[in-house]
């Protein structure tokens, strides 16, 4: 699959610029549409944009890479951040978010992979 193409037709009603309904579009597209499916056991295994598309699924790295890919594809800054599900700063990250910089060079959140899919 076309990762542009993908992001142009799941941001069809978006403004161009507009990173909030852009954001929003992918997380809903890829939460009414990709499954959750963990990695092999003992394993990380970060999949393709493409490939999580072809599959439709992966775990929370997997989708967050799809939706950074996507804001790349339609002209935003994306990001990754790194965190843990239990908020507990001695924890290693154990989760991945997708969020966008704005064009101030500030970050904020605008996508995030829900953590509780398991």
């Amino acid at each position: 699959p076309n990762i542009r193409k993908w992001a142009i037709a799941t941001t069809w009603q978006c403004e161009a610029g507009d990173a909030d309904c852009a954001a929003a579009a992918f997380w809903w597209e890829t939460r009414r549409n990709l499954a959750f499916v963990r990695d092999p056991f003992k394993r990380e295994l970060v999949q393709t944009p493409e490939l999580t598309l072809a599959v439709r699924g992966g775990d929370c790295d997997d989708h967050a890479t799809l939706i950074c890919a996507g804001l790349g594809a339609i002209g935003f800054r994306p990001v990754f951040l790194l965190g843990n599900i239990e908020n507990d700063p001695d924890d290693l990250p154990a989760h991945v978010l997708a969020g966008v910089l704005d064009y101030d060079g500030d970050f904020e959140v605008k996508a995030q992979v829900r953590a509780s899919w398991k």
